[in-house]
């Protein structure tokens, strides 16, 4: 039921069977009704002749092909290189009690494990969906006209947003810690500790998996009743909740984490308490009573504002890309005055290749600009090279940026 007839190739030559899928897969209703309606709407819905506009990127069959071989080799790669990266971080984290005490490698380690997460359950399957579109064609027709496709959708749905949600917190949450510390020492000395920032991460995990929850159970009920309307408003409210506001709040925090550091090499006594709050932590050993394996003083900022840059740039081009799509089959629901050629399929894997950038060169971003870790994690790797145990990391050369 859910491919096009040799009839509906005859007539619309140009119209790829690709296209023939994704309108069945949009509107299962359609597709469960008799044959012959079946074929009739989806030739009213695809015939050019219903539409005002058309965009056609130009690619036939043997294009397609080479797209999705090119992709599937691109991110096996990010797969690969994102889980060694992931990994090794986690662990030059989590295995040294010294280094696992710093409150910011709290949140770096449960980035990493998000990261993690995304790679094993979304990564690997897409590079075996890819593989099959590039080379098994007649299982490609197969499996996107079963049921089990829906399924499939959901899930996918599900640990996107849970990713999303996980990664813009943590980066919010790196960026509030670091406001904390600088602007308010003393009010850090008290809060910010290992166990309430594991508290912390906890709360934000579970009130990750519940939006995820309530986001695939929202997606159930608009693929069930084709509202394409109501998928672009769904998506259009986790662009602004779980992207652009974590964004807006990240860039402000910073800004003012900035401002104090920038007022604090100059700061007198006269001078606004931020300022001299600044000064005074920068200045801390913490046997004097600055805040224990404090990651923040000269480097933190550049730390934070990597990761944050690579979240910006590759989650929002995901969001672009997926509210583009929900737009396009929105006006086709209502108007059908626009049609675009291979548009979900050219969209869809250069989303994907963005957000495995950012998963998987997370840590290289992160190791890039803190040089103390860079160095911790070159002492891990040598410690495994010559399987010596006896490194257990050092919080004063590796994380006080002294």
């Amino acid at each position: 039921m859910g491919s096009s007839s040799p009839f509906d190739d005859m007539m619309y030559p140009d119209i790829l069977g690709a296209d023939s899928a994704d309108y069945h897969f949009n509107h299962p209703n359609g597709s469960t009704q008799h044959s012959s309606h079946t074929s009739h709407d989806y030739l009213s819905y695809y015939s050019f002749s219903s539409y005002f506009y058309q965009f056609d990127f130009g690619l036939d069959h043997q294009d397609r092909k080479v797209m999705f071989i090119v992709a599937f080799f691109f991110i096996l790669l990010l797969v690969i290189f994102g889980l060694f990266s992931n990994i090794f971080q986690l662990y030059g984290i989590v295995c040294f009690p010294r280094i696992r005490r710093d409150v910011q490698l709290i949140f770096i380690a449960n980035m990493t494990i998000v990261d993690i997460m995304y790679l094993v359950l979304v990564g690997i399957p897409v590079t075996i969906w890819n593989g099959i579109e590039a080379f098994g064609g007649l299982i490609n027709a197969h499996y996107r006209s079963v049921g089990s496709m829906v399924y499939m959708e959901i899930f996918y749905q599900i640990i996107h947003t849970a990713v999303l949600f996980h990664l813009a917190s943590m980066i919010t949450a790196l960026a509030f810690d670091q406001y904390i510390v600088v602007l308010y020492p003393i009010v850090a000395r008290k809060w910010r500790t290992p166990r309430n920032a594991f508290i912390a991460c906890v709360i934000l995990w579970t009130v990750g998996m519940v939006v995820a929850l309530v986001d695939g159970l929202l997606y159930i009920n608009v693929f069930n009743s084709t509202s394409d309307t109501m998928m672009l408003i769904k998506d259009s409210l986790i662009f602004i909740f779980l992207c652009l506001v974590p964004i807006i709040l990240t860039i402000v925090f910073s800004m003012m984490v900035w401002h104090a550091l920038h007022n604090a090499r100059t700061a007198t006594s006269t001078d606004n308490k931020h300022a001299n709050n600044a000064r005074r932590f920068t200045q801390l050993q913490e046997e004097d009573g600055g805040v224990p394996g404090a990651i923040i003083r000269a480097q933190g900022l550049p730390n934070n504002l990597a990761i944050s840059a690579s979240f910006v740039v590759f989650w929002t081009l995901y969001h672009i890309v997926h509210l583009v799509i929900a737009f396009i089959w929105a006006l086709k629901r209502f108007d059908h005055w626009i049609y675009f050629n291979n548009k979900d399929d050219i969209m869809i894997v250069v989303s994907d290749i963005a957000v495995h950038f950012n998963v998987a060169l997370n840590p290289l971003f992160y190791i890039i600009c803190n040089q103390k870790f860079r160095q911790h994690l070159y002492r891990v790797a040598y410690a495994l090279a010559k399987r010596n145990s006896q490194y257990t990391g050092h919080i004063d050369e590796t994380t006080t940026g002294e």
